[in-house]
């Protein structure tokens, strides 16, 4: 599958309120639920996700996630090959590819040359 658009993360205050909000507007379809980071369907676009703010304190992605810069994430076939992209084009990584979950996969993200931090996943 081509590397596409996947996901939309919003940094959010209340994940809580801001489910609510995000479903009553758009009716979205939750598709996953994972603590303080609730993950809805959306039909024809790419999934979106609300990441509590502080959720990634201290962890490898701590700082990318912010209220107010939406964070788009990429699927793609091969993490490490799409990195060696980003460097050989002046981007840089910020996280290395991580595992999420075994069956979930991987996730990494980099900066492109004006500092915008962007998102891969990998599936298993």
């Amino acid at each position: 599958m081509p590397p596409h658009i996947s996901l939309v993360d919003f940094t959010v205050t209340d994940p809580e309120t801001a489910k609510t909000f995000y479903t009553g507007v758009f009716d979205l379809t939750l598709k996953m639920e994972m603590p303080d980071y609730p993950l809805f369907s959306s039909v024809g676009g790419p999934d979106v996700g609300l990441i509590k703010d502080g959720a990634d304190a201290g962890g490898p992605a701590d700082g990318i996630n912010t209220i107010g810069s939406p964070t788009t994430i990429f699927t793609v076939d091969d993490i490490e090959a799409t990195l060696t992209k980003v460097h050989s084009l002046g981007g840089k990584t910020v996280v290395p590819k991580t595992e999420i979950a075994p069956e979930i996969g991987h996730y990494a993200y980099f900066t492109d040359p004006d500092g915008n931090y962007i998102g891969l996943t990998q599936k298993p």
